[in-house]
């Protein structure tokens, strides 16, 4: 078009880009530029490739949830594999050390006999016929409640009771109930586990102590399996009573705890019998806190992880409580139950530590020879602590007796000031903390034997006896 300005006219050109005869390379064009008929540019060329198409967001969020969905159903299958792995071994074992006693959470099972337990009575030897006709109740006078648990093993079961005595009330003039606990037998596998199992019954029935716990009789259940019937301990085990938070005893309390198992052991060993097996986990409390010492069998089933075998053709031993002869040598006497109960004392004055925490079990001997020992709890009395570490003399001939260590316990105990357990709650040095092992102790020489020794042919206990009378000397002079 025309455009007028001032006394001349512009002509305005409009320019069209027309390719010609244009030459693909690629995702690339050649372009032509024509102005006007006699002029001709090329710029250069021209990308015909397409935009990327924009990323959907559901590409994005269907894999997340499929990966999520997938993840959750691997989970939810292993859980459930092992919620009924769980469940089947749940019928046999049990392992929570503060409820089992009391224990109506755990699950009832039917007892599994691999022989006929009709049979039973009519299998066992003549002598433990005779033994347990003196024990012997009558089935009807037993009222077993099946569906309270006390506690529970691989091997054996503790129901609640009642016993129907032979006393007559004066009240009412009705028998007397007595509550008590009925152990069974979870698996009847042979006679021989049979007559085990009456025999650690029976041997209780020797017993007529203020702290040790007394058998009170043997009975035969409907389906002829044997039945123990014992005191009922209301507030269950020693471990677990010091263990729990809502307890609260005062030193003088858990030093009293020992003096009366001290006592216990005082009277075995009077009937010159020897425990092997003495630990808070043994020992139970009734309902006025009188220490019973025991032997349940079913501490080893419930506090299995305290137990380790200390080589392959080993049964499970409990090896943080075991002298350093009866390690060895598997060696068990009076002097081998004064260095378990010096173990026990640490175990009240810790509020329930497992003996050496650092210690790995199979390491427990080397720990021992070297002359360390466990470390004076926190709150503990010097002179308690002196006790203990003499109860864990290498020579057993040194340690004290059951006798010697109830008077000084009782010296001990006498010179604490505290208030008794149950009592208001502003307790004089009362044990809020467990205290852990931290450091350790050599109150004794090293029994590791060097190239020294063992050149000269000195034997470990040569050595220990001439530290210990060189010791002595010092001492007198």
């Amino acid at each position: 078009r025309n455009i007028k300005s001032n006394s001349y006219a512009k002509r305005t050109h409009f320019l069209h880009v027309v390719p010609q005869e244009a030459q693909d390379i690629g995702n690339l064009l050649n372009v032509t530029v024509h102005l006007g008929r006699n002029i001709l540019y090329n710029p250069g060329v021209m990308d015909t490739t397409p935009p990327p198409k924009p990323v959907s967001i559901a590409a994005i969020i269907v894999p997340v949830l499929l990966g999520i969905i997938v993840i959750l159903v691997v989970v939810m299958i292993i859980v459930c594999k092992r919620r009924n792995k769980k469940e089947e071994t749940a019928v046999a074992y049990s392992a929570n050390p503060v409820n089992n006693y009391h224990g109506n959470s755990i699950r009832n099972n039917e007892r599994l006999p691999l022989i006929s337990s009709a049979s039973i009575s009519e299998q066992l030897s003549p002598q433990i016929l005779q033994e347990m006709s003196s024990v012997l109740i009558s089935r009807n006078k037993l009222m077993v409640d099946k569906e309270n648990i006390i506690g529970k093993g691989h091997f054996g079961t503790v129901y609640n009771g009642e016993y129907i005595t032979s006393e007559i009330s004066k009240l009412n003039g009705n028998p007397i109930k007595r509550k008590v606990a009925i152990k069974t037998l979870s698996k009847i596998e042979d006679t021989e586990s049979v007559e085990k199992f009456l025999k650690e019954g029976l041997m209780m029935s020797d017993f007529h102590d203020e702290n040790v716990l007394t058998l009170i009789g043997i009975s035969w259940d409907d389906d002829g399996a044997p039945m123990v019937v014992l005191p009922y301990m209301m507030h269950g085990d020693l471990l677990q009573f010091i263990r729990k938070p809502s307890n609260n005893p005062t030193v003088k309390d858990l030093v009293g705890f020992g003096l009366q198992a001290c006592k216990g052991m005082c009277y075995l060993a009077s009937q010159r019998f020897v425990h092997r097996d003495l630990a808070a986990r043994n020992c139970m409390l009734n309902e006025t806190y009188v220490v019973k010492v025991a032997d349940f069998g079913l501490a080893r089933d419930i506090y299995e992880k305290e137990y380790y075998k200390p080589h392959e053709h080993a049964g499970r031993m409990p090896v943080k409580w075991m002298a350093l002869e009866s390690l060895q040598q598997q060696t068990f006497t009076i002097k081998t139950d004064v260095w378990s109960f010096g173990i026990l004392l640490w175990e009240l004055l810790t509020r329930g530590v497992t003996p050496y925490p650092d210690v790995d079990a199979f390491d427990v001997v080397n720990y021992i020879l070297d002359g360390r020992r466990l470390r004076q709890p926190q709150y503990c009395p010097d002179p308690l602590y002196e006790l203990m570490l003499s109860c864990w003399h290498p020579l057993p001939e040194t340690r004290p007796d059951f006798v010697t260590l109830v008077r000084k316990i009782e010296q001990i105990y006498g010179e604490i000031h505290g208030v008794h357990y149950p009592g208001s709650q502003s307790y004089n040095y009362c044990l809020d903390v467990n205290y852990i092992n931290v450091m350790d102790v050599h109150p004794y020489p090293s029994l590791v034997r060097t190239s020294e020794s063992r050149s000269t042919g000195g034997s470990m206990v040569q050595d220990v006896f001439s530290w210990s009378v060189k010791k002595t000397i010092s001492h007198k002079s």
